[in-house]
């Protein structure tokens, strides 16, 4: 898989504009597949956590870790 971080059409200029919408592509996907998880389960979850304050899965332990701030919402993602 392409890494953000390293881009081919650095090494391979004809590639450039071919790799440029590759990655935007890759990106957009991304962030729409994180918005789809955090939408309809990281906040679902806490929904459920605000109600009950019980932890039943780790996905709770994950939360309540936030919570805490043991770690931050990126790492929670």
């Amino acid at each position: 898989s392409q890494s953000f971080e390293y881009n081919y059409g650095d090494f391979i200029p004809v590639l450039r504009p071919f790799l440029r919408g590759y990655l935007n592509r890759c990106h957009d996907l991304k962030t729409r597949r994180m918005k789809v998880f955090e939408d309809n389960f990281v906040q679902e979850r806490k929904k459920v956590m605000a109600q009950t304050g019980e932890i039943r899965c780790a996905m709770d332990h994950i939360l309540e870790a936030e919570r805490k701030g043991e770690i931050n919402h990126d790492n929670v993602l």
